[in-house]
């Protein structure tokens, strides 16, 4: 805790530090070799690998770690997708498009929303186009004014917009003529890099 470069049995007399663990996922699903990203999904650590999201409780005493729900068949290899919003939904660019981990019901156990069907077909295309080494480097962002989710795929720049007081939930696509490889939000504005571009 708080010791970062403190690891399991480095301390004094090999006692181990605390809240220093491991956790093989691995070990837990089959097909989850190779974790892709991570995010933050309610009160669980969200562990992505390509073909399933694991939900972790995570603890300072690592004893006190659990793995809470597994989500098969969704995943990511895109790493900079993944972008919590608010404390309920976790978005991601998957094998099939933009996806959205969020709470089924009031009992908050995670279910898979196809936010991306708008655009779904669209996204797969460009996704074999472009070939994945450029969508493990999509990058996305929400957007601060209005809460849009921003993705960036290659050059083509993905936004879903969802306003539930106004039914309205639409995804749009613009060509900004630059390949962005990273956004960030600061004092409320939003910057994109492109190259050595902001």
């Amino acid at each position: 805790v708080l010791d970062p470069l403190a690891w399991r049995n480095n301390g004094a007399g090999g006692v181990a530090n605390t809240g220093a663990g491991v956790i093989d996922v691995g070990s837990w699903v089959a097909g989850a070799n190779g974790i892709t990203a991570l995010g933050v999904y309610q009160d669980f650590l969200a562990v992505f690998t390509r073909n399933n999201i694991q939900a972790w409780f995570v603890d300072t005493d690592e004893t006190n770690n659990y793995l809470a729900q597994i989500v098969d068949n969704t995943g990511t290899i895109a790493p900079k997708t993944v972008k919590s919003f608010g404390n309920l939904d976790l978005f991601y660019l998957a094998d099939s498009g933009f996806r959205s981990l969020r709470p089924r019901d009031s009992s908050n156990v995670a279910n898979v929303s196809d936010v991306g069907t708008p655009i779904d077909d669209i996204v797969i295309k460009k996704m074999e186009e472009v070939g994945e080494e450029v969508v493990a480097q999509a990058a996305s962002v929400f957007e601060p004014k209005d809460g849009r989710y921003i993705a960036s795929l290659g050059d083509v720049l993905y936004v879903f917009s969802y306003f539930s007081s106004s039914a309205i939930s639409a995804g749009s696509t613009y060509n900004p003529g630059l390949v962005f490889s990273d956004f960030c939000v600061l004092d409320g504005r939003l910057y994109g890099r492109a190259g050595d571009v902001i």
